[in-house]
């Protein structure tokens, strides 16, 4: 999926690659394209982005000192994930959002955040579990144990990993909402010994 930051992100790695290029003329030329790129079309401003790291790609093939940089490894990469390279035309296509995959290049800054539309919210970054004490005797709850993962995986996939952990952990009783249940997981925590309680 693509994000209103493109544009941004895509001058970024133009403008990093030109301060390592020796061919800064030909590279500053393009900061300058991309700089005047107008927001009103997504599809085509997309498309100009990726016209434009096809064009740094050539620039610096032959020149590995270039083309193994961080900066020309990420813009490879959104090149790729961005778009279908067209024998007919010789050129590199914008895919549509539908054929982008959520763990596609989010951000230059961050290239492991992961896209995902969970409850008709859209979110870019990581997903965050933490499991915590809920006693009511207890004088503080306290974390006893966290887990990041992609944006991408489920709750149910988080608490598979998590489980041996927590099991570990001498809990009996682990409260959960419905997105953490699978009959999976309902099986796991019986060989563990332990009692989720669904709270909805």
């Amino acid at each position: 999926m693509r994000s209103k930051n493109d544009l941004v992100f895509m001058n970024f790695l133009i403008k990093c690659t030109a301060r390592k290029s020796q061919r800064s003329h030909s590279i500053g030329a393009i900061i300058i394209n991309v700089a005047i790129i107008s927001s009103s079309s997504v599809f085509s401003t997309a498309q100009m982005i990726i016209h434009h790291c096809a064009e740094l790609i050539q620039l610096v093939e032959g020149q590995p000192e270039l083309k193994e940089t961080p900066v020309m490894q990420t813009i490879d990469r959104f090149l790729n994930e961005q778009a279908t390279f067209n024998e007919q035309q010789n050129q590199w296509i914008a895919k549509g959002d539908r054929e982008i995959s959520s763990n596609s290049l989010q951000s230059a800054h961050d290239t492991d955040a992961t896209y995902r539309n969970k409850g008709g919210k859209k979110h870019v970054g990581y997903a965050l579990n933490l499991t915590e004490t809920c006693a009511d005797d207890n004088p503080v709850q306290v974390v006893t144990h966290f887990d990041v993962a992609p944006n991408m995986t489920s709750d149910v996939e988080m608490l598979n990993q998590s489980l041996p952990t927590i099991a570990g952990q001498r809990i009996k009783d682990l409260y959960t909402d419905g997105g953490y249940y699978s009959p999976d997981v309902v099986k796991r925590q019986k060989i563990m010994e332990l009692q989720c309680i669904l709270q909805i």
